[in-house]
């Protein structure tokens, strides 16, 4: 059984060069992953103006299932790159439908991925709204929590909100332990960093703290949709190629054999 020679040559050529081009995509799509998976870009825009909203979104962490997906994708990558060039190499038809198949896998993985990041954002309120909401009425005012109501009171201040909605501020923190431990009939309504600068007596901010958290953690997201759109496009646009040339290198392995 002799080796490929003129096109088929060049076919193995380019499944090398493919696969080299398509590990480093897998590197990268790893990389990205990791950095989605980990990022704490909201948290630390809120910290450069005072505030550390990671509290909120600890139970909202489903967000990264996105970047958890570029790991295992970037991962299968690196595996199908080998399995493809060792194909090439040994002229073996069997791997190389195999990595055709496994590119095809990746290449709906990668769909799924993008259709993640791209809709799954807006399934985070509920979660990160009821985090902030519990966040209020059992850790605000605790002598074991200063770093909560630290929080509260450094968020409320810089963005003149209180509470979590924009509804009924007075009515959600009657609910809270804090209000509740206070016993003179002369009570705060709501702490002082809800209050409007400059009235007499304490007019609480219309507007609630969960549509600020919301809008920095939305920066966040489009930061982050930038890079994963290019790698994604890049790598999809790859796949297809290495697709093709692996089906036209298997078919040319065919009709070498029986020719033989």
């Amino acid at each position: 059984m002799g080796s490929l020679t003129g096109c088929g040559r060049c076919l193995k050529y380019a499944m090398f060069t493919f696969n080299f081009i398509f590990l480093l995509c897998g590197l990268a799509l790893l990389g990205l992953g990791i950095w989605v998976a980990v990022d704490d870009d909201a948290s630390t825009k809120l910290k450069g103006s005072g505030l550390d909203v990671s509290g909120f979104i600890t139970e909202a962490a489903t967000y990264k299932i996105a970047g958890y997906v570029l790991i295992a994708v970037g991962s299968v990558i690196v595996i199908i790159a080998f399995m493809g060039c060792c194909g090439a190499v040994k002229e073996f038809r069997c791997m190389l439908i195999t990595f055709f198949i496994l590119m095809l896998i990746v290449l709906l993985a990668l769909i799924a991925a993008a259709v993640l990041a791209f809709a799954f954002t807006e399934a985070l309120q509920t979660p990160i709204k009821a985090s902030m909401t519990n966040s209020l009425i059992h850790e605000y005012g605790e002598k074991d929590k200063n770093e909560t109501t630290r929080l509260w009171d450094n968020m409320q201040t810089k963005y003149k909100c209180c509470a979590v909605t924009d509804k009924a501020a007075i009515e959600q923190y009657r609910v809270t332990n804090w209000y509740n431990k206070t016993r003179s009939a002369a009570r705060e309504k709501v702490p002082k960093s809800c209050c409007k600068q400059g009235s007499a007596s304490c007019i609480p901010y219309e507007n609630g703290c969960f549509d600020e958290v919301w809008r920095v953690l939305l920066q966040s997201f489009d930061e982050q949709r930038i890079p994963l759109f290019a790698v994604g496009i890049a790598t999809l646009v790859l796949i297809v190629i290495g697709m093709v040339i692996a089906m036209a290198l298997t078919c040319m392995i065919e009709r070498k054999d029986y020719a033989v």
